[in-house]
């Protein structure tokens, strides 16, 4: 018999383990299949992390989105993998060009505390996509 062979993706993470299982249940409740990872890690170090296979993540985002909005509304995700892990890209091709425009969108987070549009990187799957206010509210 062959076994399923599953590609986990890490969409929550949290130091608090209450709201960890919360969302495990949530998602269960949802069909989703997750697990738990870290879940015994010693108090205060790390983040214990919520992982689904990646063919759910989309849908295990929005239910996560639904029972922590507060989490979610700040956050930019990897539309390819579901990966929270991301920062500030640039296309530009002079390098000196390219680190001023990275410096204008962090400075523009930080005054105005809204999330530059843009180009991400993902740190996970490591590719690149553009982020519009628009899209989170889909």
């Amino acid at each position: 018999m062959k076994q399923k062979e599953f590609q986990m993706t890490t969409i929550f993470q949290s130091q608090d383990l209450g709201k960890i299982y919360m969302a495990h249940n949530q998602l269960q409740n949802a069909g989703i299949e997750s697990c738990v990872k870290n879940e015994f890690r010693p108090y205060n170090v790390g983040y214990i992390e919520l992982q689904v296979d990646q063919k759910d993540v989309h849908g295990a985002l929005e239910v996560l989105r639904d029972l922590y909005p507060e989490e979610f509304d700040r956050k930019i995700v990897c539309p390819h993998c579901g990966s929270e892990q991301v920062r500030i890209s640039s296309a530009a091709r002079n390098r000196l060009w390219r680190k001023v425009q990275v410096f204008m969108q962090q400075l523009k987070y930080q005054l105005l505390r809204e999330l530059p549009e843009g180009t991400y990187l993902c740190e996970n799957c490591h590719r690149e996509f553009l982020y519009r206010k628009n899209d989170r509210k889909k």
